[in-house]
C-alpha cells in the first residue's frame, strides 16, 4: 500500500518546480528594472548611478543562473519520477506528461515567465542601444576634440577646377 507521501511526490515536485519559475520570473522581474534604471541613469548622466545599476544587475544576473539550475534539477528528478526517459527533459514534456489538471499551475507559471522574458529581452536591447549610442557620442565627442588644434584644412582643387576644402583626412600614405 502506497503510503500518502508516495502518493503526492510528484504533485510536490510540481509544486517545488512551480515556486522556482515564479522565482526566476521575479528574478527576471528585478533584472528588467535594473536595465531600467541603466537606461535612466545614461539619460540623466549618472556615472554613480549607472555603476550601482551595473552591479545590481549582475547580481540579479548571478541569482536568475542559480534558479536556472535549481530548475533544471528539479525537472529532472521529475521526470524520473514520472519515468520519462528523455534527455534533456523540457518544461513541455513534463506538461504532456502530467496531464492537463495537474499541470495547469505548471503552465501558468512557463506562460508568466516567457511574458517576462520578453519584457525584460526588450528591456536589455533599449539598454544595448542607449549604451551603443552613448559611446558613439562620446567617441564623435572625443574626435572633436582632437580636431580643435588642428591646422586648418588645405585647399583641394576639384576637377571643375574650383577650390574646396579638403575637410576629410586623406587616405594617402605621405610617408611611404
Amino acid at each position: 500500500m502506497m503510503n500518502e507521501t508516495q502518493k503526492n511526490g510528484p504533485d510536490r515536485l510540481v509544486e517545488n518546480l512551480v515556486a522556482t519559475l515564479w522565482q526566476e520570473k521575479d528574478a527576471l522581474a528585478e533584472l528588467g528594472g535594473h536595465f531600467g534604471q541603466q537606461v535612466e541613469a545614461l539619460r540623466q548622466q549618472q556615472p554613480g548611478l549607472l555603476q550601482e545599476a551595473t552591479l545590481a544587475a549582475n547580481d540579479a544576473v548571478g541569482a536568475l543562473g542559480k534558479l536556472r539550475q535549481v530548475r533544471l534539477r528539479q525537472m529532472r528528478l521529475l521526470a524520473r519520477v514520472l519515468g520519462l526517459e528523455a534527455e534533456p527533459t523540457s518544461l513541455e514534456t513534463l506538461v504532456e506528461a502530467l496531464g492537463k489538471e495537474a499541470a495547469h499551475p505548471l503552465q501558468t507559471a512557463r506562460a508568466a515567465l516567457r511574458t517576462e522574458a520578453e519584457h525584460t529581452r526588450r528591456r536589455c536591447e533599449l539598454l544595448d542601444f542607449a549604451l551603443r549610442y552613448a559611446a558613439q557620442l562620446g567617441q564623435d565627442l572625443l574626435l572633436s576634440f582632437q580636431d580643435l588644434d588642428a591646422a586648418p584644412s588645405a585647399r583641394l582643387y576639384t576637377a571643375a577646377g574650383s577650390s574646396a576644402s579638403a575637410a576629410q583626412r586623406s587616405f594617402l600614405d605621405q610617408i611611404g
